[in-house]
C-alpha cells in the first residue's frame, strides 16, 4: 500500500470514528438531538461540541456542512497530532 493510501485509510477511520462519537452524543448527522439521557459526564463533552458546531454552524449557513466541517477539523487535528508524535519518535531514535 502507497503512503498516500495509508494516510487516506486512516484519516478515514478517524473520521468515522468521530462520526459515530458525535452521533452517540445526539449530534446526528441531519440534526441535533436532545442530550438529556446522557451520561452526566458525555453531556459536557457534547456541550463543548454542540458549541462549536454552533459556531461552524453560522459560518456555513447550516447544520449538516457544519458537522461535516467539525468531522473534519476534528479528524485533521488527532491526525497531525498523531503524525507529530511519531515525527517526534523517528527523530529521537536517530539521536
Amino acid at each position: 500500500m502507497k503512503l498516500e493510501e495509508s494516510v487516506e485509510n486512516i484519516r478515514e477511520k478517524i473520521t468515522n470514528t468521530f462520526d459515530k462519537s458525535l452521533s452517540i452524543m445526539g449530534l446526528s448527522a441531519n440534526k441535533q438531538l436532545s442530550s438529556e439521557s446522557l451520561d452526566p459526564e458525555l453531556q459536557i463533552e457534547r456541550k463543548r461540541m454542540a458549541d462549536i458546531l454552533n459556531n461552524l454552524q453560522e459560518e456555513t449557513g447550516d447544520y449538516p456542512s457544519a458537522r461535516d466541517k467539525l468531522l473534519e477539523e476534528l479528524s485533521f487535528t488527532l491526525f497531525n497530532r498523531i503524525a507529530g508524535i511519531k515525527s517526534k519518535q523517528i527523530n529521537y531514535n536517530q539521536k
